[in-house]
């Protein structure tokens, strides 16, 4: 056998194991998703709803601008999830249109402005009528760096770099990347991605510089963008907070400050408390600029709803009562989105 024949079996051989080894882990990663995210080893592309849930309850439904309702979609992170979950808003239009509106939650924990943008550029097939959006709090986790570590489109936080690439490359077929994030995460520390602790106080002291203004603008002008090029018009939301005078984390976690009894998380679960309120109303700036510029339906919640205890649980997350006002102060912007496009309350009997 000549070198070249003998180099070419060798190269063969090589490939064949490595596409064998390729072939175990993918296998591997499926059943790791079906045991962590009960996700079909036969179904990878249902792997798109352990990136975002909120994906998984307009599979195969049809939203189109001419099916006779009105579809409203909430984008956001855990604080739209409390309102999309209470089912006042649910219940209220109901009451008001029957079944003419429907509302679909694309919300969930620890989801960023770009978590949202990702999340409508998937939904490309899915033109609502409105996007009720409020984003803020979660991104300032990713200030707790230094400069030189900070990437303005996200990508020091892995997760992030991970999904840009699938939702951008379009490709939900493999389960590989979903394993070496699981992996990564469990082996390599990002300081910035966990809560305030003694090993990150240090990292977390660059919180201090608000990197995240300008990342966030651009990802908000982004999704206003893409839904003006689908005709679907947008709320859009400061967000509101409360830190009370006396806060410390041990007052938090013995449940001695002026919170609502049921409790959420602590701020350091974000960042050093100061640096928080420092990007919060940096961010609220920045919400502003763009609700002005961009002219669309713009929502202070901020500046409306009074920085109280009984009406938070934690820095950002509602109280009951707290949910009731943040809800009063949306809807009249939803009724005139729903009666704009020629849908009428109904007509009771006992109507004077």
């Amino acid at each position: 056998m000549t070198q070249s024949k003998k180099r070419r079996k060798r190269f063969l051989k090589l490939l064949f194991v490595g596409m064998c080894v390729l072939l175990l882990l993918e296998v591997s990663a499926r059943l790791f998703c079906w045991y962590r995210y009960d996700v079909s080893p036969l179904h990878p592309d249902e792997l798109l709803w352990v990136m975002y849930p909120g994906l998984q309850a307009v599979d195969g439904v049809q939203i189109t601008k001419s099916d006779g309702q009105f579809d409203i979609a909430l984008i956001g992170a855990s604080v739209l999830q409390q309102v999309y979950h209470s089912k006042k808003l649910q219940a209220t239009l109901a009451d008001r249109y029957g079944g003419q509106t429907r509302l679909f939650g694309f919300t969930h924990g620890g989801m960023t402005s770009l978590d949202s943008l990702f999340q409508l550029q998937l939904l490309e097939d899915k033109p609502f009528d409105l996007i009720v959006l409020c984003q803020s709090i979660n991104e300032l986790r990713l200030n707790n760096c230094p400069d030189d570590v900070f990437r303005a489109d996200y990508s020091h936080l892995d997760r992030l770099r991970i999904y840009r690439q699938r939702v951008e490359g379009g490709s939900f077929n493999f389960a590989l990347p979903i394993l070496r994030e699981g992996i990564r995460k469990a082996l390599v520390k990002e300081p910035w991605s966990e809560s305030v602790s003694s090993e990150n106080l240090a990292m977390a002291a660059h919180g201090a510089r608000i990197k995240t203004g300008p990342s966030l603008e651009a990802n908000l002008r982004a999704i206003i963008r893409l839904a003006r090029e689908r005709e679907t018009r947008v709320i859009l939301m400061t967000f509101p907070y409360y830190l009370p005078p006396d806060y410390t984390r041990e007052k938090y976690e013995a449940a001695r400050l002026d919170y609502d009894e049921e409790t959420f998380a602590p701020v350091e679960y974000w960042g050093l408390p100061s640096n928080i309120v420092k990007g919060l109303e940096a961010h609220n700036e920045v919400i502003r600029r763009v609700g002005t510029e961009e002219g669309v339906v713009f929502i202070d919640q901020a500046a409306r709803i009074p920085q109280r205890g009984d009406l938070f649980r934690d820095i950002c997350h509602y109280s009951e009562a707290g949910t009731e006002r943040f809800v009063a102060n949306l809807l009249p912007a939803i009724y005139e989105a729903v009666e704009r496009a020629g849908i009428r309350p109904l007509q009771r009997a006992d109507a004077p």
